[in-house]
This record gives structure tokens, sequence and C-alpha cells, in this order.
């Protein structure tokens, strides 16, 4: 009688994402999938003891940390390097509902005014094309599976199963479990005074940017034109500027 083969323990990855990207619903997804196999380190929130506080990480007991290449906004920063053997799942999103979704988070430590809010953008705009061009179009030789949030957002099973392949290449996917935890995930709501998670709700994406109270058609067209190059690459309709 042969033995029943135990699938290989996922393989770290290394994440970098741009902020609110669905980073978090995706690791909460993954680490119900693998089970107690899946480790993650978030090393600049938690530092734990036993954090080797590198990115990408040298601990071989973890599956996968998270880095925003903040470092990108300093013009004149590289950001963190590049390292061809590890594998990179790069997560993105339309700069526009990032940008709105991020600015709820900056609200914590800042006013909400109109200037609070061009602010954000002066300092998130220049970080979100930066980050763009080097982890999405940069001619590189790296490993990396390139996540959009409005693909993880449409088609929810298709491309967390990608994820889910991407930790365990050559492995069969159990197509029907990973749909329940996406069927039954909780979701993120965050406003500038907390983040709190919502039951049962589903991968879906829920803001408008329309709603947004600083929302102008002249201000969000102004940015899709700085943003030529990036959203054609990246495959974004021109809403506002059309």
């Amino acid at each position: 009688m042969r033995a029943e083969c135990t699938p290989p323990a996922p393989r770290y990855v290394a994440s970098v994402s741009y902020p609110r990207s669905g980073h978090s619903m995706t690791v909460r997804i993954m680490r119900r999938y693998f089970g107690h196999d899946f480790r993650v380190c978030e090393f600049y929130h938690d530092h734990h003891g036993d954090c080797c506080d590198c990115f990408p990480c040298i601990n071989s007991s973890i599956n996968l940390t998270k880095n925003h290449d903040f470092e990108l906004t300093d013009p004149n920063h590289p950001g963190i390097p590049k390292v061809k053997s590890v594998p990179y799942l790069v997560m993105v999103r339309n700069y526009l509902e990032a940008s709105v979704s991020g600015y709820h988070l900056f609200l914590r430590r800042n006013p909400d005014t109109r200037k609070s809010w061009k602010r954000y953008v002066e300092i998130s705009l220049p970080h979100y094309q930066r980050f763009i061009q080097k982890w999405v179009l940069s001619n590189d030789s790296i490993e990396k599976l390139v996540i959009r949030y409005e693909d993880l957002t449409a088609d929810p099973y298709r491309v967390l199963g990608e994820i889910a392949s991407f930790f365990q290449p050559g492995e069969q996917l159990d197509t029907a479990r990973l749909g329940q935890l996406i069927d039954s995930v909780e979701s993120e709501d965050s406003d500038a005074k907390r983040t709190k998670l919502v039951k049962g709700r589903g991968v879906q994406a829920t803001r408008k940017i329309e709603d947004f109270r600083h929302f102008t058609p002249r201000f969000f067209r102004n940015l899709e034109k700085e943003l030529t190059d990036e959203f054609s690459a990246l495959g974004y309709d021109r809403r506002y500027a059309a």
C-alpha cells in the first residue's frame, strides 16, 4: 500500500505591495488555506524576539513578509534591493482608489481638510509612480507575480488560486476549500478612527471615490494625467481624463 504523499510546505515569498492593495485580506485567506504551515512576519510592525529584521526574510520558518518600499518616497533612495533568488508577490491598485483609502488612515494623525488631502497626494503620488516603475514595469529578471487589486476583487477565485499556487508551484490546488474561504473571509472597513473587520462579507470592493468628501472631477482628472504612463501600462482606463 502506497503512503499518502504530503504536499511540501509553502515556500517563502516576499510580498511588495502598494498600500491598500489587498495584502491583509490575501494573508487572512492564505493563512487559513495553508494552516499552521504558513507563517507571516511583518518585521516593521511587530518586532518579535526571533525576528531577523531583514527583507527579504532570512528566517527559514517564515513563508511571507510584507514591505511597501516606502524608501521610494525619497527620490534619491533606490528602495529595498531586489534579490534574484527570491520570488516576489507584487500587489498594486489604481492610484485613485488607493489614495482615497490610504487618506483615511492618514487622517488618524492629521486633520481632515482640503490642504491635508493635497498634502497626502503630494507624498503618495511620487511614491506610487516610483513603485510601479520599479516593481511592475522594470525589465528585471526576478520571479514575480503581479496582482492588481481590481482583478483580485473582480475574480477572487482565479486570482487567489494563482497566489496560492505561487506558494506551492506544481501542487494541485484545493479549489473547493479555497472557494469556501474566499466566500467567508472578513473584509476591512477603515476610517479615520479605526479599522474593523466585517465578518462573512467575502472578497469585494466596497468604496466609491465619487462619495469621497474631497472628490472633484477636475482634481482626479489631473491625477490621471499625471499617471498616464503608469495607467496605460497597468491597463487602467482614464475615467475622468478621457
